[in-house]
């Protein structure tokens, strides 16, 4: 997707140039998203590594790490050693 498609988005959505849109406060410019989609927008609090959001749900123990190498060790010796 290239800026010009963007830009043209923004004047559609919000009826109003790009670049007066980039000049507005950031929370005129929250207050306008907010109105455009009727709810309130949460801030995000969670830490990401790679656009994964970090949690106790994606934690990964080192018995894990080290379970998963040793599957990826097994399965090349079996490739290289089927082929012989």
């Amino acid at each position: 997707m290239n800026n010009v498609h963007i830009k043209k988005q923004i004047e559609e959505k919000f009826g109003i140039p790009y670049e007066e849109f980039c000049e507005l406060d950031p929370e005129i410019i929250t207050g306008l998203i907010e109105t455009k989609i009727d709810k309130k927008l949460k801030l995000d609090y969670r830490q990401f590594i790679d656009g994964i959001p970090i949690d106790k749900a994606y934690t990964i123990t080192k018995e894990e790490i080290d379970k998963s190498a040793y599957n990826g060790f097994q399965r090349v010796m079996r490739k290289i050693f089927k082929r012989i």
